[in-house]
């Protein structure tokens, strides 16, 4: 029994192992190789209770051998009814044993053949589901690649029509840009040709214009008249029929305005001639005047002569003015130095503020100042002056004036 039990050990361990070699078959090898696995298993397993069947044959025929040789020396005791029996028992204890084992096998082979159809059925199972996978993969890879094969055309037809819009882009953007171009020539032209025709209309005659500028209100009166001076397609009417006309006109303007040039640098001249003599003249008045305020305060102390008292309440007089219009035109009770004190504060603040005006205001409000001044001096004087001054002031007056 040990050794059988040893025997069926070494068949389960070569099944296992057969297993693992049946496991790691291809799916179209495994089924003829389980049904070799399971023709090797009945035939050792048949073949083993065979063996023992002729080892135990093999026993009994030595054993009756050597009693023969026993039995032609000795005379054989008679066989009682009870070593009959024992024969008997101890046979069939032994077919007993024999067909327990046999039974055994027997069970342990269908309970194989019950696991390896567990098994097959399972590889069958397994096999028909990998081939559902396998076939639903494959419809999987021909449904990417066709979504992949549309997707590409898809790409390629919109990357074509990418490239045809920017074309086109390209190409209207080109257009415009040309339009634009000759748009501006065309606005240059129609400019230049207004201002001709503007040329042309000033250069006719004030009766002509006028009896244009009529046509034009009259023409403007109604919507009818609008509509049709738009679809009108004659050329404008002009006062010049022919080019020699606006030649022999440029011609005498030309000499007109040459004539005009040459009064206007007589007269530049003339008025550079009499703002000399004003200058002159304004000197020599100025001299004068100097000289008479000179002789008014130091003259002869008989004739002139004023007590200090006097002269400073005129100079108070003069400060507390100046004061007054300057720095504070209310009643105070400042002295004359406190007032000359603010005054220079005053001129002060008015110099810093002077320096932070633009210099192109302030040269324009020196120029009104210098106007105003040269006006309060000159007036006063018109009547002392002498003839060539009296035309000098009224030509710079009508000068300016106009």
């Amino acid at each position: 029994m040990d050794l059988c039990c040893v025997k069926v050990m070494l068949l389960f361990a070569l099944c296992a192992q057969e297993m693992r070699k049946f496991l790691a078959l291809p799916i179209d090898q495994k089924t003829t190789h389980a049904a070799r696995v399971t023709a090797k298993l009945k035939n050792e397993l048949v073949g083993e209770v065979e063996d023992e069947v002729e080892e135990e044959e093999k026993g009994g025929n030595e054993k009756t051998k050597n009693l023969k040789p026993i039995k032609s020396r000795t005379v054989p005791p008679k066989q009682t009814s009870g070593g009959r029996m024992k024969q008997g028992k101890w046979k069939g204890s032994r077919k007993f044993k024999i067909y327990l084992s046999v039974m055994t096998k027997r069970s342990e082979i269908l309970r194989m053949d019950e696991a390896i159809a567990k098994e097959e059925k399972l590889l069958k199972h397994l096999e028909r589901s990998i081939e559902r996978d396998n076939i639903r993969f494959e419809e999987f890879l021909r449904e990417n690649e066709k979504k992949s094969v549309e997707a590409r055309t898809m790409y390629e037809q919109e990357a074509r029509s990418t490239q045809e819009k920017n074309n086109e882009i390209r190409r209207l953007t080109a257009e415009i840009l040309t339009i634009k171009s000759e748009l501006a020539r065309f606005e240059e032209i129609l400019v230049d040709y207004k201002n001709y025709k503007d040329l042309l209309f000033k250069l006719s005659p004030p009766e002509w214009q006028e009896a244009q500028r009529s046509n034009v209100i009259s023409c403007k009166g109604t919507k009818e008249d609008q509509n049709r001076e738009l679809k009108d397609t004659d050329e404008p009417e002009l006062y010049f029929t022919d080019p020699q006309q606006l030649l022999d006109l440029m011609t005498e303007l030309t000499e007109q305005n040459l004539s005009l040039i040459q009064n206007s640098t007589r007269v530049e001249e003339t008025l550079e001639q009499l703002q000399q003599s004003l200058k002159t003249t304004k000197k020599n008045q100025i001299h004068r005047c100097t000289k008479l305020h000179l002789v008014t305060f130091t003259g002869p102390c008989n004739h002139f002569a004023y007590p200090q008292d006097v002269l400073l309440d005129a100079l108070s007089e003069k400060v507390a003015e100046v004061h007054r219009s300057c720095v504070d035109d209310r009643m105070t009770k400042l002295n004359t130095l406190e007032k000359l004190t603010n005054i220079e504060k005053r001129l002060s603040l008015l110099l810093q503020s002077l320096e932070s005006i633009p210099e192109e205001k302030l040269e324009l409000m020196k120029k009104i100042k210098d106007s105003e001044r040269r006006t309060r001096y000159c007036v006063p004087q018109w009547l002392n002056a002498p003839p060539s001054a009296h035309l000098a002031i009224e030509f710079f007056t009508c000068k300016k004036t106009s």
